[in-house]
């Protein structure tokens, strides 16, 4: 038995004339359900997309968010580290020198703090603190070259680089100077003699920064002594091999070899 079959007549506006299309039962069946699963399939896209569309606006806020914390996380870090440093500073320079950081040294000219506004300072003791400490360890850095003559090696580390070591620089003496001054101002922590370097003496300019002279012949100095920039530590030993004679020198921090050109001005 056939199955039934509908009539869907078509009448224009003007009746020019209807029009009969005969459509099954089925047919329509058919019909109504691909538009039904079609309008889901609409249904079903547009909630996903707005549901996708939410997450990643909260997902770029959320890395808008991160970025931000990074960054501020950052500079918290660099204002720790800071304060930590300066705070260490204080402390190393303070016990080296034996005293108090007290405005005296500011009025009677020993620290130098430029163009900074102590009345406005006064208002932050801790801060003025810091600058007087900086101020000292300025004057204390082992930043003087220690003889005028040419380098004749360079630093090298071997275990960065490869090949032999060299942990500081052989400087040249220069004709008529016959004396080694100080890089740095501080305390003359020791002497001696080493079956490598020679003669040779060890200051300690504070915050573990330490300045090493190796090749030295007659020492002028004694261990604990405090020496200033510039004043004469020893004489020049005789070089080796002839010719004119070399410092050895080196700068530590914390115990380890650095490049002393870190400290030294330029020439």
């Amino acid at each position: 038995m056939a199955g039934k079959v509908y009539s869907i007549i078509i009448v224009p506006g003007d009746h020019s004339g209807t029009r009969q299309y005969r459509v099954s039962r089925r047919l329509l069946w058919i019909a109504g359900a691909v538009l039904a699963l079609f309008a889901l399939t609409i249904l079903v896209f547009m909630a996903t997309y707005a549901s996708t569309w939410r997450e990643a606006q909260r997902v770029s806020g959320l890395e808008e968010e991160n970025q931000s914390l990074r960054q501020q996380l950052v500079l918290l870090n660099e204002l720790d580290d800071e304060l930590e440093d300066l705070s260490a500073m204080r402390a190393q320079v303070t016990a080296m020198l034996g005293h108090g950081l007290d405005t005296d040294l500011i009025e009677e000219g020993l620290i130098d703090l430029g163009e900074v506004d102590l009345a406005l300072l006064s208002l932050q003791p801790e801060r003025l603190d810091h600058l007087r400490a900086a101020a000292i360890f300025r004057r204390y850095s082992p930043s003087e070259w220690p003889v005028a003559g040419r380098v004749r090696r360079e630093f090298f580390l071997a275990e960065a680089e490869g090949g032999e070591e060299h942990p500081g620089l052989s400087i040249e003496g220069v004709e008529g100077e016959e004396t080694m001054k100080a890089a740095g101002s501080g305390r003359v922590v020791e002497t001696g003699h080493d079956a490598t370097r020679g003669d040779f003496l060890t200051i300690d300019h504070g915050l573990n920064v330490e300045s090493y002279y190796g090749g030295l012949g007659n020492v002028l100095v004694e261990s604990g002594q405090i020496v200033d920039r510039g004043q004469p530590l020893a004489y020049l030993g005789s070089s080796r091999g002839g010719g004119s004679p070399r410092l050895y020198f080196e700068i530590r921090v914390d115990g380890k070899p650095v490049d002393p050109r870190r400290f030294l001005r330029r020439r």
